[in-house]
């Protein structure tokens, strides 16, 4: 079974892997581990580096936001559409790559909302939210 674990950032992902891992490789955008927590597992520790996935700006909806109009406002859109954000591209590839071919994903960003839609995001876009996904919940790194 090929497991994958989701951290918030880098930093994060390696104090994982120092935790649990007997051994390690590390790779430009994910870390190879060994654990006795998963025996028989192949398991990833990937990351995002912050907000991978972004919402659109109004003007990416219609050219009129573009300049600020008070009769514009309010704006809600029916749908709202996200993006890669372009800086972090190449990590979104990777993630999406090793989430696709997991078969157990556990989400193991920050323990607050914002590590929350970091996460579900990425799950969104890269449209994994039928796989199983369990959640580890570390309030410390220390």
């Amino acid at each position: 079974m090929k497991v994958v674990i989701l951290a918030e950032k880098p930093i994060q992902a390696f104090a994982y892997a120092e935790a649990i891992a007997t051994y390690q490789k590390r790779q430009e955008h994910e870390i190879y581990i060994t654990s006795e927590l998963f025996p028989d597992d192949e398991v990833i520790i990937t990351w995002a580096e912050g907000h991978l996935i972004a919402l659109d700006e109004p003007k990416q909806y219609d050219e009129k936001y573009g300049k600020f109009n008070l009769n514009n406002l309010p704006f809600f859109p029916e749908t709202y559409r996200t993006h890669i954000v372009s800086k972090t591209k190449q990590q979104y590839l990777a993630v999406k790559k090793h989430l696709h071919q997991a078969d157990l994903i556990i989400l193991a960003t920050d323990p607050d909302r914002e590590g929350e839609l970091v996460a579900y995001r990425i799950f969104q876009e890269a449209n994994v939210l039928d796989k199983p996904i369990k959640r580890l919940w570390a309030n410390s790194q220390e």
